[in-house]
C-alpha cells in the first residue's frame, strides 16, 4: 500500500509535468474508482485545464483551472504512469487519461482505488476529513505531544489514524515505532515529553528519508521505475534477530492488524512488554535490516 513517502513523491513527479496540460479523453475500465457514471465522468473532465498538483496524506490532488479537482487515490496499491507519446498501454489499467499535446498517463489499481471528480467548491468527505499531514509544517513536536497526550487509546492506533495525522500506514509504522522505543499497545497520553520528541523524530527522519529515495522498493513511480527505499529493520522479519539487542522479533496483534516488536527494545509501561506471540509468519520485508537506513 502506498504512504505518504510514496504519494508524496508521485504528486511531485505529476507537479514537474501536468500543469497547463488539458484533458481530451478518459478510456475507463473501472468505473467502481470513480465517484459518477462514466459518461457523467468524462463530460466533467474533459476539457479540464490542470493548474497544479499537490498531495494530502495518500490523497493526490489535482487543482485545475475551473477551481474543480480531481483527486486519486491509490488505496492498496497501483501504478500511475506517465506517457509523453502515444503508446501502448500498461497491462492492468483501470483508466488512460488522454490529454491534447498526445501525453497519456494510465492509472491501474491493485485492488480498489479512487479517481473523483469534485466540482469547485464542493468538498470531498474522505480527503477533506483528513487530519494533519505528517509531513507538512503543520506536524510539529507541540501538535504531536498534544495529540498523543489527549488520546485515551493505543499510539499506533492513534498514528494510524487518518482523521488525526494522515500518512502514515501499516508499511513504515513497525519501524517507527521500534527506532523509536515505543511499544504499539501502549497508550498514546502516557507517552513522555522525551517519548513525544523521539517519536516525532522518528517519524519526520523516517519518511523523509523514504520520500527522498521515491518511495519502498516495491512501488513504481511515474515513469513506472522502483522506489529506492528497501529499509526495513524490523517491519515483517518475525523470528529474526533485533538489530540492536538479538532478541527475535515477534508478530503481535495490535487491534485489527498486525505489529512487529522487539519484546525486549519495545516494553510497555510497568516492565510488560505486552506481546502475544501472533499465529502465522506473515511476509518478509525486503532490504537491509540495518537500522541507519532512512532515519
Amino acid at each position: 500500500m502506498p504512504e505518504i513517502p510514496e504519494i508524496h513523491s508521485l504528486a511531485r513527479q505529476m507537479e514537474q509535468v501536468l500543469p497547463g496540460k488539458q484533458l481530451q479523453s478518459v478510456d475507463i475500465k473501472g468505473e467502481k474508482c470513480l465517484n459518477l457514471p462514466p459518461e457523467a465522468f468524462r463530460a466533467a473532465v474533459c476539457g479540464q485545464v490542470i493548474r497544479s498538483v499537490s498531495s494530502h496524506g495518500k490523497w493526490i490532488i489535482w487543482q485545475c483551472d475551473s477551481e474543480d479537482r480531481l483527486l486519486l487515490n491509490l488505496n492498496m496499491g497501483g501504478e500511475t504512469v506517465f506517457y509523453p507519446e502515444p503508446g501502448e498501454p500498461r497491462k492492468g489499467w483501470r483508466l488512460q487519461l488522454h490529454f491534447t499535446d498526445g501525453s497519456r498517463l494510465s492509472i491501474g489499481f491493485w485492488w480498489l482505488g479512487y479517481f473523483h471528480f469534485v466540482p469547485a467548491g464542493q468538498t470531498h468527505p474522505m480527503a477533506d476529513g483528513l487530519g494533519v499531514d505528517v509531513l507538512s509544517g503543520d506536524f510539529t513536536p507541540q501538535w504531536l505531544r498534544e495529540t498523543l497526550k489527549a488520546k485515551k487509546k493505543a499510539v499506533k492506533s492513534v498514528l494510524l489514524d487518518q482523521r488525526v495525522m494522515a500518512g502514515i500506514g501499516n508499511y513504515y509504522i513497525h519501524d517507527i515505532l521500534f527506532l523509536a522505543g515505543i511499544h504499539p499497545l501502549r497508550q498514546a497520553d502516557s507517552l513522555s515529553a522525551a517519548e513525544c520528541a523521539r517519536l516525532y523524530e522518528t517519524i519526520r527522519s523516517r519518511l523523509e528519508g523514504a520520500e527522498a529515495l521515491r518511495g519502498a522498493a516495491y512501488e513504481r513511480d511515474l515513469y513506472d521505475q522502483p522506489g529506492g527505499f528497501a529499509g526495513d529493520v524490523i517491519a515483517y522479519q518475525e523470528g529474526r534477530p533485533c538489530p540492536r539487542c538479538g532478541t527475535p522479533i515477534e508478530k503481535i496483534q495490535t487491534g485489527s492488524n498486525a505489529g512487529y516488536i522487539c519484546p525486549h527494545c519495545q516494553r510497555q509501561k510497568g516492565g510488560r512488554n505486552g506481546s502475544k506471540r501472533a499465529v502465522g509468519t506473515g511476509k518478509k520485508g525486503a532490504g537491509n535490516p540495518g537500522v541507519s537506513q532512512g532515519t
